[in-house]
């Protein structure tokens, strides 16, 4: 049985990963897009 904090946890831990990165691909996408501009 998995506890429920912890299920929390990790879950707003891999969510902000995924934040991060999404953040992280979105910005070079905009500086590729400024570059070319």
């Amino acid at each position: 049985m998995v506890n429920s904090d912890q299920f929390i946890a990790v879950e707003s831990c891999h969510f902000s990963y995924l934040h991060i990165r999404l953040c992280f691909v979105l910005n070079c996408f905009a500086s590729v897009e400024t570059v070319k501009a």
